[in-house]
């Protein structure tokens, strides 16, 4: 699990131990020191440093830092000083040739490289979060974002023992987060969003108060979220993470991964629940990219290759029957001789919309290259799949009278009558029932093979 995704997981963790602790800010700190010390990895030790009656105090320490707790130092001193002076993280790759550090207290307790994450200067009393390890150069730049991060949960434990000054400082960290954060009611109303989640949902924080997550949420990803949800309330799980996609105010799509936790009440009832939304766009059309063809919008050779894989383990788990489909156009070069490769474009892509319209909603059309479409089909029969691909060819044959085009399709298919069919045979068997088709008296040839003999049909 990447470093980002395992900081969601384990900061909203850290969030629950926090509340859970009731004040006391010493076991908030553990849980902030155990969380960054899981999600990064690198780190040997892991200290909270705070500052206690004008010195600086190791409060809690585990692995390498563990022989520093309790240890008192001037104010100012070290660049663990010079960070809470300046409420800026600070970053040393070799702390024995560094002259910002206190080398002598750090080499005692053999430490090499060190991150240093403060509170904002604001926060009082002043405390970072200290990751360190035996080697030199152990970290990386985004190690110190993860830092910031993760010690954002020990605002709000100094907040319950802090003036409400000092809770309104930890709203202000919660509202600029890096990423986005919603306080959810259990029947889906949002109590408190962040600034970052209202760029991704693209609504203002008063819209967003007005209604639920349900109103945002695209609607085939509803009903999956909802039953998250109900497991959640019901304690079926502790937590959980989907991909989903929200609508935006302007009509648009964006693409998220949504980690949501419970927090409950001290009788265990639900509370509210807690939610980090990352915007995984980027990735998504990315994907999309690698799996659909550029010219016609349908599934690519990678993607139909995949989906027949899945289909087979789904037929060797008890499912129904797969069948596979080659379409090859018949006479397309004559339209790219005659009108130009503009037309065979547009050629390409009317019958790939032609065909997609045609099939049926369980079954996935993709472009195998050139000019060649492949057609998986479930749960279906010879006769079935010989009556949906003679209602595509002939669907072909008016869409090319009607612009014109010389072309026809040649259809080879093969059902899947055994799991222990694989993929391969399966495209080579329905290739060469193709161009039979082709080469024959009939346009579509279909055929069991597996168990079940073959039957032709055309």
């Amino acid at each position: 699990m990447e470093k980002w995704q395992r900081a969601t997981h384990t900061l909203i963790q850290m969030q629950k131990d926090v509340v859970a602790s009731v004040g006391d800010l010493d076991a908030a700190m553990r849980a902030v020191v155990h969380g960054a010390g899981f999600v990064i990895e690198e780190a040997e030790g892991v200290a909270i440093e705070i500052i206690d009656e004008n010195e600086q105090v190791y409060r809690v320490a585990q692995g390498l830092c563990h022989a520093l707790q309790g240890l008192r130092r001037p104010l100012e001193s070290g660049l663990s000083g010079l960070a809470l002076a300046r409420g800026e993280p600070m970053f040393s790759a070799d702390i024995w040739t560094d002259d910002r550090v206190d080398q002598e207290a750090g080499q005692a307790a053999g430490i090499r490289s060190v991150i240093l994450a403060p509170l904002p200067r604001e926060m009082k009393p002043p405390a970072l979060l200290a990751l360190v390890s035996s080697k030199p150069n152990a970290f990386e730049e985004r190690d110190v974002a993860l830092a910031q991060l993760l010690i954002m949960p020990l605002h709000y434990a100094l907040a319950r023992t802090q003036s409400r000054a000092t809770a309104r400082m930890f709203e202000a960290t919660f509202d600029q987060a890096a990423v986005g954060m919603a306080h959810v009611a259990p029947d889906g109303s949002f109590i408190r969003v962040n600034d970052r989640f209202c760029e991704i949902a693209g609504y203002s924080a008063e819209e967003l108060l007005t209604d639920g997550f349900q109103h945002i949420t695209h609607p085939d990803d509803l009903e999956v979220d909802l039953a998250y949800v109900s497991d959640l309330l019901a304690d079926r799980i502790g937590k959980y993470a989907m991909e989903k996609r929200y609508i935006r105010k302007d009509g648009s799509v964006v693409w998220v991964n949504l980690t949501v936790s419970l927090v409950h009440h001290a009788d265990g009832s639900p509370d509210f629940m807690v939610s980090v939304i990352e915007d995984i766009s980027a990735r998504k059309a990315a994907e999309s990219l690698a799996s659909y063809d550029p010219l016609t919008g349908l599934p690519n050779r990678r993607m139909i290759l995949e989906r027949l894989d899945a289909m087979l383990d789904a037929q060797a788990q008890g499912g129904e029957m797969v069948g596979l489909a080659f379409l090859d156009l018949d006479n397309f070069k004559s339209v790219n001789d005659r009108h130009g490769h503009l037309e065979g474009d547009r050629c390409l892509m009317a019958i790939g919309e032609e065909l997609n319209r045609g099939i049926r909603k369980q079954d996935l059309l993709g472009r195998y290259g050139g000019d060649e479409f492949v057609l998986l089909m479930s749960d279906v029969s010879e006769k079935e799949a010989e009556a949906i691909l003679s209602r595509l060819a002939a669907s072909i044959r008016r869409l090319a009278q009607a612009h014109d085009w010389d072309v026809g399709v040649s259809i080879g298919a093969t059902l899947a009558g055994s799991a222990e069919v694989g993929g391969e045979g399966l495209l080579r068997a329905a290739d060469g029932l193709m161009y039979s088709a082709k080469h024959g008296d009939v346009h579509v040839l279909v055929r069991t093979i597996g168990e079940r003999r073959a039957q032709l049909a055309g």
